[in-house]
């Protein structure tokens, strides 16, 4: 039984500690952190547009997806078109007030 090796005790992931993928999600932490305490406040939210009833459909297409693969397919679809146009329009928002600020 592989399991019970030492051999493969010691090669499985849990005791290999930190992968390299955490190393990027830790810098894009430091990232923000660093910018919360260099701006000495979190960004403002004017511009930013919320993305929850995308969010919701998706989840409700998960949710669907075992009972009724079509219905639960075009939902999931549905919100993941309509979470990347909230991506769009934030970050158009965001670049047309620095135009202005400037």
């Amino acid at each position: 039984m592989r399991i019970f090796t030492k051999r493969w005790w010691l090669g499985s992931k849990a005791s290999r500690g930190i992968s390299p993928r955490s190393y990027g999600a830790a810098a894009q932490w430091a990232g923000l952190a660093a910018g919360y305490f260099v701006r000495c406040a979190p960004p403002s939210s004017d511009h930013i547009v919320s993305a929850k009833a995308a969010g919701a459909i998706v989840v409700a297409g998960i949710a669907t997806a075992p009972f009724a693969a079509g219905i639960g397919i075009v939902l999931i679809a549905t919100g993941a078109i309509g979470g990347l146009l909230a991506v769009g329009i934030t970050v158009r928002r965001s670049a047309a007030d620095e135009v202005i600020a400037r």
